[in-house]
């Protein structure tokens, strides 16, 4: 573990809550999650026109109801069921705290598509049409909540000694780390997004394309950003690969089954 010379590094000092009056405090990556309804509502109405069978606005409006909770509801049940299962069991009460933190992407993903299979059964429209346009823009929403996962100093990178190496608050050693965070704020959201930005008129005209582009590529960064990330310690490392990075796998299998069930069904 590097010791000599810490003060060559960035020292994490950032404040979490975004808002606070009295003692009602509201951090940073709540805000996020607010932003990210009114960023699908927009995203709703801006791809509209791009698609092909674009979903009626009643569906649109079940699916912002029933798509936050799913990604809500999945992302915390993933962490308590994948990530620190015994933990829960002697703490059960806990699983409804959100507020301490432990929601996990893969779970909301899981979320976000029982709900579209939902709705999508309940108004008789085409699946993708509610999907392909949160893909177009959860991106951006991601990188917003790397960047909010940065200021609360939590999920930091491997201890490292480059240069911009940061060394981040109790719980964790006192020990340069990378900023995985900002990493992943980078590709996962930033490329990604702008791929599928620049790639927006071809993908939302082919049901299900934007969609399955967004799994495929963020799953691809994702993986690659997870060499940098401390693995979860009651988990550790699993054949070399982090909980994350087999997860990841699962979604580029995913995407490439679908992908190649939707070429070989007729138009």
């Amino acid at each position: 573990m590097p010791e000599a010379g810490l003060e060559q590094w960035y020292h994490h000092q950032l404040d979490p809550i975004a808002l606070q009056v009295g003692d009602a405090a509201l951090p940073w990556y709540w805000l996020v999650y607010l932003f990210g309804w009114f960023a699908v509502y927009g995203s709703l109405r801006y791809t509209k026109p791009f698609m092909t069978k674009p979903a009626d606005h009643s569906a649109q409006q079940d699916f912002l109801l029933w798509g936050w909770l799913g990604i809500i509801i999945g992302s915390r049940l993933m962490y308590v069921l994948i990530y620190n299962p015994l933990h829960y069991l002697e703490h059960p009460t806990q699983v409804i705290a959100l507020w301490n933190g432990g929601m996990s992407f893969h779970g909301g993903f899981l979320g976000i598509i029982s709900a579209a299979i939902y709705v999508s059964k309940k108004r008789n429209v085409d699946f993708f049409s509610l999907t392909d346009p949160v893909a177009f823009c959860i991106p951006w929403i991601l990188a917003l909540g790397r960047l909010a996962n940065f200021v609360n100093g939590e999920l930091p990178g491997r201890i490292s000694t480059v240069p911009w190496a940061v060394v981040f608050p109790a719980p964790f050693d006192g020990a340069p780390r990378h900023p995985s965070q900002l990493y992943e704020a980078i590709l996962e959201g930033i490329a990604v997004g702008s791929v599928l930005w620049l790639s927006r008129r071809k993908l939302l005209s082919r049901p299900g394309a934007m969609s399955l582009a967004f799994t495929a590529y963020y799953a691809a960064a994702r993986f690659v950003v997870e060499f940098t990330r401390e693995p979860d310690p009651q988990i550790g490392l699993i054949l070399g690969l982090t909980m994350g990075q087999w997860l990841c796998l699962g979604m580029i299998v995913l995407a490439i089954s679908v992908a190649t069930k939707l070429r070989a069904t007729p138009k």
